[in-house]
């Protein structure tokens, strides 16, 4: 190999080696980019779990109230509506005597009357 080959393949070497350099501080420069970009992201990522969570108690709290809020209506309404049918049963037992007594009187005027 002449002196010029070996230079050459020096100079090849040495332009090989910054390159290799250059290009490894370019990847550490994006990876390190990455990882600030990674952080950010985690940051977010736990700021969001943390909403979601006091969403989730949030809920869960007006869930509850309205459940309990629900039945209490059911409850008073069930208790109406027993009273309602009860009234209606005294009622239909009134309206019964009523019409019975309207028909004894009506048979007693027939009867006095002689029809």
């Amino acid at each position: 190999m002449t002196d010029e080959e070996m230079r050459k393949k020096m100079e090849f070497i040495v332009k090989q080696g910054a390159k290799f350099r250059a290009d490894m501080q370019k990847l550490k420069e994006r990876h390190a980019e990455a990882e600030a970009r990674m952080r950010v992201s985690d940051e977010s990522l736990t700021r969001i779990e943390s909403v979601v969570a006091r969403l989730e108690i949030t809920t869960e709290g007006i869930s509850a109230a309205a459940t309990e809020k629900t039945e209490k209506s059911f409850a008073s309404l069930d208790e109406k509506l027993a009273a309602l049918a009860e009234s209606q049963e005294r009622t239909g037992r009134k309206l019964d005597a009523l019409i019975k007594s309207i028909q004894e009187e009506r048979r007693k005027k027939r009867s006095s009357n002689g029809f």
